[in-house]
């Protein structure tokens, strides 16, 4: 009789379970985020975020042998524009999340709960020799013995241990990740206003610049046979850096933009969705993908009519001759840069391209400065990202140009303890009757986001082959 009811336990716990991790999966909505929560049968009570295809966050949060596993499977991209567009109460919208957060797990328990009656229950019909009576039994079992275990996981969790996490997949490379995710609604708001008020100035402060005059007293913006290209590079998702393009594309009149890569962090299809903006410049956007883009990115920027992928061929618009390459790692969803013996064969690429082109480029754009240093020398400029700071500078008869960091390192500027500036170049090529030749370049950052900025122009001169500056 014992071992009946010992039979009829173990088949109403292993049932409840069994409902427990097959059925338990519930997705939860809110303000355009939508999360799947599913419990998992695991031995060391772990928690885990997938931010597909970023990579994995997971953590030992409590004692139960009950995992617990969160997957991003949609953000509303318009409805959260909306929310961040809009003046919010930060306190007011936590509460919100709050209540509808508790609305959920309560719905979410009395559903757990009625699986593992319902596995319970049935647990006892398979013995075939059930009452009503012990099916009932059995319903009340398997609840008691689900709700044993999500008590025991409800009073161990700690959410603390997430400080300790285990990250995998490209957010390997960002642990910082965690750090935004808990200032951003203390930030949201600030840096929503900041955003705002950069953008009602930027057009007064780039007209400033436009007014600036060449040391020979000529106005470069009148010159009828220059060519002006924008060096960009490092946008990192930020929308400010796209204002600022904008700005400079009506105050300069612009002819071309050179984007040396990482426009997104993690090349999310999310992230690529924002690269919607470019196809609103209205010039040709050349772009040389960098580490932390990715074939999401690429497959989305290839879209849009204004963009060309550089990949390796020369690319020629209204008679300058651009070499582009894309950073190895853009054709993966991996992150974390190479370093220089590793990036060994793609500088040789780099150089066998070079050797089998008859008609010597104006220009090489890549994103990762140690593919573009090696060529100093064997073309007149170079364009590269990757390191945030900006430079232009002559080396081995080169001019070698980092446009820094056009969208301030994007969430990165959040968790900074300095401030970082929005740097972009402009490029002022200028036709002598044998072609184009770069004659100035204007290297322009702006501070911060209350308006300060600063302006240098240099200008070149070449010489049997090779540039200096005055």
């Amino acid at each position: 009789m014992k071992d009946k009811k010992w039979l009829a336990f173990t088949m109403a716990v292993g049932m409840a379970l069994i409902f427990l991790f097959f059925f338990g999966a519930a997705t939860f909505a809110w303000q355009g985020f939508q999360v799947r929560l599913e419990p998992v049968l695991s031995w060391q009570g772990f928690t885990e975020i997938r931010l597909p295809p970023a990579g994995v966050i997971r953590a030992r949060t409590h004692l139960t042998p009950l995992g617990l596993r969160l997957t991003l499977e949609e953000v509303d991209l318009a409805r959260l524009m909306n929310l961040l567009s809009k003046s919010f109460n930060r306190e007011v919208l936590t509460q919100e999340a709050i209540v509808a957060g508790k609305r959920f797990l309560l719905i979410y328990l009395l559903r757990l709960l009625a699986l593992s009656a319902l596995g319970g229950g049935l647990g006892v019909i398979l013995l075939r020799q059930a009452s009503w009576r012990r099916v009932l039994w059995g319903a009340v079992t398997g609840t008691l013995s689900v709700l044993v275990l999500i008590l025991g996981t409800y009073f161990s969790y700690s959410p603390a241990m997430f400080r300790h996490a285990e990250y995998r997949g490209s957010l390997a490379a960002a642990p910082w990740i965690i750090n935004v995710l808990e200032r951003a609604l203390e930030d949201m708001d600030r840096f929503r206003k900041q955003v705002e008020i950069l953008a009602q100035n930027i057009t007064a402060i780039l007209g400033q610049m436009s007014e600036i005059q060449s040391f020979s007293g000529d106005t470069y913006n009148q010159n009828p046979h220059e060519l002006k290209v924008l060096h960009i590079s490092d946008i990192h998702n930020n929308p400010a850096g796209y204002d600022i393009v904008e700005a400079v594309i009506r105050t300069f009149d612009v002819d071309l933009i050179i984007d040396t890569g990482d426009i997104s962090d993690f090349g999310t299809p999310l992230e690529a969705q924002l690269t919607a903006r470019i196809k609103k410049l209205k010039v040709p956007y050349l772009f040389a993908a960098g580490n932390h883009d990715s074939p999401e990115i690429l497959r989305s920027m290839a879209k849009i009519p204004n963009v060309k992928l550089l990949q390796g061929k020369v690319t020629e618009v209204k008679g300058l001759r651009i070499l582009g390459f894309p950073d190895p790692l853009a054709a993966s969803n991996e992150i974390q840069p190479l370093d220089g013996a590793a990036l060994g064969p793609y500088v040789d690429r780099i150089d066998t391209t070079l050797e089998g082109i008859k008609v010597k480029p104006h220009l090489l754009a890549v994103h990762n400065p140690n593919l573009a240093l090696p060529f100093a020398g064997r073309l007149p400029v170079i364009l590269y990202g990757h390191d945030h700071r900006l430079s232009l500078k002559e080396y081995r008869g080169s001019v070698i140009c980092d446009a820094g960091t056009t969208g301030a390192a994007g969430l990165r500027s959040l968790t900074s303890p300095e401030k970082v500036s929005y740097s972009l170049v402009l490029l002022r090529f200028q036709d002598t009757g044998q072609g184009w030749q770069l004659k100035a370049a204007d290297t322009i950052r702006l501070n911060d986001l209350q308006g300060s900025f600063h302006l240098e122009r240099q200008i070149f001169f070449r010489e049997e082959g090779r540039f200096f500056s005055p």
